[in-house]
């Protein structure tokens, strides 16, 4: 293939891409639907803060699942409130100051602090449903659907459903806190000994595939309700394929409010054949995986923060895209140490990935998660990166091939 053929197809790539670059530290992103904007229900956050003189990282990643109503709402209203929460901790709980002399006693606070106030952000999509309607099963479809129709946006966020993949870091004593709910990832990378890259998985995903979470999900119902995990799509009911979220609130709360109000929602196909199913909620939970980490001994190694949506996954694993018959069992966490800065190239990652990669893949654009997600996507093969954009392939009435949301934000924490 010619030079010109690659310079086309990587700048189709380039324009499916919403990226941005932050400085002090260096924070790059980038987000990647091909059938535009309007369809990619990815969110995500980076933001910086001042909190008693001591400078604050935030990150965050949300894949929205059934629309974007709950990832939009949960990372534009979430940060302002863990950003208070930990203020008040800080001023209250900690005599005002948050650092090294005191990280060990406060870590605990700190992360009982962002485990509820996320449960307590999802239990207020429950509340606001709640209001506005406290007796389901004593209204009418006509009323259902007219108390859809005035509170949209309301029922629409609880009905949609998110992960959330996030950071909190303290940049002036370098420690950080990371929470996960559901199957997007976060993870921290450092340079060895040996010069090479390691990265390691921050907070454990919530999906069936985890045996735990498996597990938890059955026994918690009896064996009288019929099968929770449906075979034919490994969902829980058919439904969801990850055990934990934000929002999926016909999953969570009184079986009366799917049969009586959600079932009615419009334009969501035929979701009242799940009325029956929902039979002794919760079936999925919001509580998230919270994790503290000290990177002083790790400050001078280039520790990098990798935050990043199941996109990521399908992409490797190849089971929607490049090998539907042979999906590959790679973990992400093989392939992303060979993507990152600084790394040193291994053509593993090219057996893995089965196409050619280049480290500086943006180019121009600079952008280190641009890098990773155009190797992931084809790398230098022509084929591959026209592939994943044809939007007639991509909207054919049966596609071959399916490009989930792509969201990665990468965080160069001490530059």
């Amino acid at each position: 293939m010619s030079q010109s053929k690659l310079d086309a197809a990587r700048l189709k790539v380039l324009e499916a891409c919403h990226s941005e670059k932050f400085a002090h530290p260096s924070v790059h992103t980038v987000t990647f639907q091909p059938l535009g904007p309007k369809k990619n229900a990815d969110r995500m956050a980076v933001e910086q803060w001042n909190i008693l003189g001591q400078r604050w990282l935030f990150l965050a990643v949300c894949d929205g699942h059934v629309g974007c109503s709950t990832s939009d709402y949960t990372i534009k209203t979430l940060p302002g409130r863990l950003k208070k929460a930990l203020e008040i901790l800080i001023s209250e709980d900690c005599g005002g100051r948050l650092d090294r002399n005191n990280f060990k006693e406060a870590g605990s606070m700190v992360s009982s602090m962002l485990y509820h106030e996320i449960i307590n952000f999802d239990l207020s999509l429950v509340h606001d449903i709640r209001d506005i309607c406290p007796n389901p099963s004593q209204i009418t479809e006509e009323h259902a659907r007219k108390l859809i129709q005035d509170n949209l946006e309301v029922v629409e966020r609880a009905f949609q459903g998110t992960t959330l993949s996030m950071a909190i870091v303290n940049l002036d004593h370098h420690f950080m806190w990371a929470a996960g709910v559901g199957d997007s990832t976060i993870a921290v990378s450092t340079i060895r000994s040996t010069g090479k890259r390691e990265v390691k998985r921050i907070c454990e995903l919530h999906t069936l595939k985890n045996r735990r979470e498996f597990y938890r999900v059955v026994m918690a119902h009896h064996a009288s309700e019929g099968p929770v995990v449906d075979r034919d799509t490994d969902k829980i009911l058919g439904w969801l394929g990850m055990t934990r979220a934000i929002g999926d609130l016909p999953l969570k709360m009184h079986s009366a409010y799917m049969r009586y109000l959600f079932q009615f929602m419009p334009n969501y196909g035929n979701i009242s054949r799940f009325v029956d199913k929902i039979v002794s909620p919760p079936y999925v939970i919001a509580k998230p995986s919270v994790v503290s980490a000290d990177l002083e001994s790790v400050w001078r190694a280039d520790p990098v923060l990798v935050l990043h949506s199941d996109g990521v996954d399908s992409l490797i694993e190849g089971s929607v895209v490049f090998s539907p018959d042979l999906p590959k069992k790679i973990d992400p966490l093989d392939v992303l140490p060979y993507l990152l800065p600084d790394a040193r190239f291994d053509s593993r990652v090219e057996a893995l990935l089965e196409h050619n990669v280049e480290p500086r893949w943006s180019r121009d654009e600079r952008n280190m998660a641009i890098d990773i997600l155009g190797n992931l996507l084809g790398g230098t093969n022509v084929e591959r990166l026209e592939l994943v954009t044809n939007k007639r392939r991509l909207l054919a009435e049966e596609p071959s091939f399916l490009i989930d949301d792509v969201t990665i934000v990468v965080a160069r924490l001490a530059e």
